[in-house]
């Protein structure tokens, strides 16, 4: 029994380490081929950039912890000194792609626009945009 209990207790404590699951699983973003144009690949400055997915991390204590993924569902939240255990979902649909347009810092300009048919999950303090875009 005292084996069995510390096996659950640790198997949930390294779960609250890299922050636990919610919503989409990975196997719903493997099922789906998506795939965006090149050109967004390498943009340069104030241009647009994709990756798979957008992952949102947040903690019980109003932490928040953001970032494009290749599909896993988490992120890097160690940064936060008093944060966790983190609980992450997809900001994108399974069918859906993640595109970030703008740069932060002197001479950026404004943020490119986006390919057609994206949704804007809204911009960051620094001045570039989120969208979340149909797979092609």
């Amino acid at each position: 029994m005292k084996t069995s209990l510390l096996v659950v207790v640790l198997t949930l404590g390294v779960g609250a380490c890299s922050g636990s699951s919610t919503g989409d699983t990975q196997g719903n973003l493997g099922a789906v081929q998506c795939t965006w144009s090149t050109a967004l690949n390498d943009a340069g400055p104030g241009g647009c950039r994709a990756t798979r997915t957008y992952v949102d991390c947040h903690d019980p204590a109003g932490d928040q912890c953001l970032c494009g993924s290749d599909g896993a569902q988490t992120c890097d939240c160690s940064g936060f000194v008093s944060g966790g255990p983190w609980t992450c979902e997809y900001a994108c649909a399974a069918n859906q792609y993640f595109v970030s347009c703008g740069s932060i810092g002197p001479g950026a300009g404004p943020p490119a626009a986006p390919p057609s048919g994206c949704t804007s999950l809204g911009a960051n303090p620094g001045g570039s945009v989120s969208y979340c875009c149909p797979c092609q």
